[in-house]
């Protein structure tokens, strides 16, 4: 039976997608042709470090260990010696140890509606891959610097080659002197000094920023501002600093860290690769992501180095403060 738009019988009822109890919800909705991503960490300490690709899941290289310098001697044991004609020279004996990755393996799974990855491909998919990238950047940094080594990487503060400043005598809970980075700065390794970075928790970046030195009747602000016109990082005696939330907050070990990326070796085994399945979830009708990387890193010192004429002291790839607490 035929019905006409104008038949008596016909109930009029009137539906507005404004109202969903008024028939909103019968109207399907329209995704959008992309995902909104806001890039909230960008890899800043796995760009600068020392990078190897691994032939195998377990592979050595060798180093040279040089903890001593105070007997005149360096690398282990090399030594000069100034001669006469006809002199005999001595022998020297570099020490040379070895680093040993072994790749871990870091993986994500995230699965989506294939009706979503339908309407909204590519960008969709694009974003997913782009997104994890991101977050792995994230994951990787933090391990850098606070990984156990147990069945991952081994991050600096847990190196055997980082040096933990003293604090100041009565000094405050919570609190970053002056003197704790001038001493700081002290026992970085100098021939490093050049390349070194400052690793500080944007959490309490006013402490740095009001920071200054009294000269006289007068002072200095100790941390120099990047420059508006041209894009330079803010840095502490002429060394970027990089906010960074993987440090700890004020007042705990590893709040501030100073740090030779060159010190840190990060071996890749295999590149972080983003796969796709549509056969897992296939009777939910859902695609897998499945992504991977395979590496391993570490410290490539893990011990300090006494230096010549110093009464012991000693200087390090990596200088941190210890807890600050009442």
């Amino acid at each position: 039976m035929a019905f006409k738009s104008n038949d008596p019988r016909l109930i009029r009822v009137k539906m507005e997608t404004g109202d969903p109890e008024a028939g909103g919800y019968l109207v399907p909705p329209a995704y959008a042709k992309q995902l909104f991503v806001q890039a909230l960490h960008k890899s800043a300490i796995a760009e600068l470090v020392a990078k190897v690709p691994m032939a195998s899941k377990e592979q050595k290289f060798p180093r040279v260990v040089d903890t001593d310098h105070s007997s005149n001697g360096v690398y282990g044991g090399i030594k000069f010696r100034w001669l006469d004609e006809k002199a005999t020279t001595l022998e020297s004996e570099p020490k040379i140890g070895e680093i040993t990755l072994r790749a871990n393996t870091c993986a994500s799974l995230c699965r989506t509606s294939n009706e979503l990855l339908e309407v909204s491909r590519p960008p969709l998919e694009r974003s997913i891959r782009m997104l994890f990238a991101v977050a792995f950047a994230w994951t990787l940094d933090n391990v850098l610097v606070r990984g156990t080594g147990a069945g991952q990487p081994l991050g600096v503060l847990n190196s055997g080659a980082l040096i933990t400043v003293a604090k100041e005598g009565g000094q405050g809970a919570d609190t970053i002197l002056f003197a704790n980075i001038r001493k700081m700065f002290a026992r970085m390794h100098p021939a490093l000094r050049d390349s070194a970075v400052w690793l500080i928790s944007p959490s309490w970046q006013e402490e740095i920023y009001n920071m200054s030195l009294t000269v006289g009747v007068s002072g200095s602000a100790v941390m120099l501002a990047g420059g508006a016109v041209a894009p330079l990082p803010d840095s502490i005696f002429g060394r970027p600093i990089i906010w960074t939330e993987h440090c700890s907050t004020l007042g705990d070990v590893g709040d501030i860290i100073l740090v030779h990326p060159k010190g840190i070796l990060l071996g890749l085994r295999k590149d972080l690769t983003i796969e796709s399945s549509i056969h897992v979830h296939f009777a939910k009708n859902e695609t897998l992501f499945r992504i991977e990387a395979r590496l391993y890193a570490q410290p490539i010192v893990n011990e300090k180095l006494t230096i010549r004429s110093s009464a012991g002291f000693q200087v390090s790839p990596f200088v941190t403060l210890p807890e600050r607490a009442a």
